[in-house]
């Protein structure tokens, strides 16, 4: 291997430690969210693709991107299609900003694809940032008081508050654990485990139900594929085996206990769970002010797509079932109820498609515990986004960065 894929260049340090601070509402409250990231983000760019090391970094992008530019493309035709959203009555104008730096993101994360070191450096960055901010502003979320409602208290000022922040964990939680296990020494493993014993732990007294859904979802994923994947071996599939069972165990045991606990900070979770059970069609959905369940909201938001299939009904992503367009509560479908399929939203669900088979494609050529972990990230990534407005913001463009969707030549 070149000696220049075994150094993380401070250019490149730089790049990530800055797009890495995305997932930061700390950092990002502070820059006035995604606006005042672009002048930094433009500055890391310059140094990054500046000098020969610059070069180096262009070709090896260039080599990937002839192998994925289906997928860029339909990512640009998503932007088109929100940019013609403003034409239609959309008034959004900080989501249009945030989405327009995507292709750089795609663009890194085919870097990040080939160079594994950098790709551990992100998924590192992300770990420590989601640490930092729980510590910094968070610190308080407990068992006397779940993270939801200090949010609430405070008047949305938390920065750790959002659903989406802790959907962070729930989604990318397997990467996490991966980069535990891959640590060589005992000592490095327990540096790498604490920040994540320890925003799993926070996450349990999030208040929000969808991303502890997604961990647990994650646990059982990374199991049932790590077995099926090892059937043919007698020797393989006892051992997997074993584990299956061992990561289903602990599903339900985690599931039991949030069930049954007395704890004050989990009884908003615990409600849903139970109203996801008890009566399904609820789906967890308890909001009184809107009287309606969050499937309620997705069949509003498909009803209007079946109106406007081609082009959608217009106006913002980010809406609200008052604003008559869409539920606000499903980025697959709120995608389709806007910009319809050839405005934009069937380009980014294309996208979505794609990456999931990129990744099943990988795991199913290299069959090891990273692109197990890989592949589900990117299983709940699909739920997120189908059962909540996920598929956008930090969460997008982590996907983007750490998340191997990308198709790759496996023989170079």
């Amino acid at each position: 291997m070149n000696r220049i894929n075994n150094n993380i260049y401070w250019r490149i340090a730089i790049l990530i430690l800055l797009v890495s601070s995305m997932v930061s509402p700390f950092i990002s409250l502070n820059y006035r969210g995604y606006v005042g990231l672009i002048p930094l983000l433009a500055i890391s760019l310059f140094l990054v693709f500046s000098g020969k090391r610059g070069d180096f970094i262009i070709n090896s992008i260039y080599n990937s991107y002839k192998l994925n530019r289906t997928m860029f493309l339909s990512l640009i035709l998503f932007i088109v299609g929100v940019a013609f959203t403003f034409l239609r009555g959309a008034s959004d104008y900080q989501y249009f900003i945030s989405i327009t730096v995507l292709p750089i993101f795609f663009l890194i994360g085919i870097f990040l694809s080939k160079n594994q070191l950098y790709k551990d450096f992100a998924i590192t960055s992300i770990l420590l940032f989601i640490s930092m901010n729980i510590l910094l502003t968070g610190q308080t979320i407990g068992v006397n008081e779940s993270a939801r409602q200090i949010y609430s208290d405070s008047n949305h000022d938390l920065s750790a508050g959002a659903s989406r922040f802790w959907a962070l964990i729930g989604i990318f939680f397997p990467l996490f654990i991966y980069l535990v296990i891959k640590q060589k020494t005992v000592f490095k493993k327990c540096i790498y485990a604490l920040p994540l014993l320890f925003i799993v732990y926070k996450l349990f007294f999030s208040g929000f139900a969808t991303p502890i859904a997604l961990l647990l979802i994650n646990l059982l994923v990374i199991g049932a594929v790590y077995l099926f994947n090892n059937m043919k071996n007698f020797k393989a599939f006892f051992k997997a085996s074993f584990i299956f069972l061992a990561l289903v165990t602990l599903t339900v045991f985690l599931f039991n206990i949030l069930l049954e606990s007395n704890i004050g900070s989990m009884e908003a979770v615990q409600w849903r769970f139970n109203n996801f059970i008890e009566n399904p069609s609820g789906g967890g959905y308890d909001d009184s002010s809107l009287g309606v369940s969050r499937f309620e909201l997705m069949k509003f938001s498909w009803d209007t797509f079946v109106d406007n299939i081609m082009f959608g009904g217009g106006g913002n992503i980010r809406t609200s079932i008052y604003e008559g367009i869409s539920g606000g509560h499903s980025s697959a479908i709120d995608l389709l109820a806007v910009m319809g399929i050839a405005g934009g939203g069937g380009a980014f669900l294309f996208f979505i498609l794609k990456g999931f088979k990129n990744s099943f494609r990988l795991m199913k050529y290299k069959n090891d515990f990273y692109t197990i972990c890989n592949f589900s990230v990117v299983v709940s990534m699909i739920i997120g986004g189908i059962m909540n407005p996920y598929w956008s913001g930090p969460i997008l463009m982590c996907y983007l960065l750490v998340v191997n969707i990308y198709k790759l030549d496996y023989n170079g």
